[in-house]
């Protein structure tokens, strides 16, 4: 796990992955965030980072992380980013939901073929999570 200070969010990015959406001090909300990921089916690696003033996460939201969850989706049969492997993301640890976060992160864990085949998704293979800490923590 990286720690990353708000003072220097740059920290954080991976600048040689430039192919891959990244989300980053965007003004965008998780309804927003997963109409466009909607609209963009072949995504294989997404960057979001949090970084609001008010230590509350705008785009990793109960909401999303639902609606990154391969089960739900195979359910509702309406899944996002089915060949996403790899996953970044810049968190605010107490505006987490940690339980949907979990769930996501096991619903896209496939390591068998015949798996993802059924769930039509690609497994997912590297994820790193960043925590934000409050100011005046170094």
């Amino acid at each position: 796990m990286q720690v990353v200070s708000p003072r220097n969010p740059k920290s954080w990015s991976d600048r040689e992955d430039r192919t891959s959406p990244s989300l980053c001090t965007s003004p965008i909300t998780d309804i927003r965030t997963l109409s466009l990921l909607g609209m963009i089916l072949t995504i294989t690696a997404l960057s979001i980072g949090e970084f609001s003033q008010d230590n509350k996460n705008r785009v990793l939201t109960r909401s999303f992380l639902n609606g990154l969850d391969s089960l739900l989706a195979f359910i509702s049969s309406t899944l996002l980013v089915p060949k996403l492997t790899d996953l970044k993301l810049v968190v605010h640890p107490k505006d987490l939901a940690s339980d949907a976060f979990l769930k996501m992160l096991s619903s896209r864990w496939l390591p068998e073929p015949y798996q993802a085949t059924e769930v039509g998704a690609e497994c997912l293979r590297f994820v790193k999570i960043a925590v934000v800490l409050s100011e005046g923590v170094d």
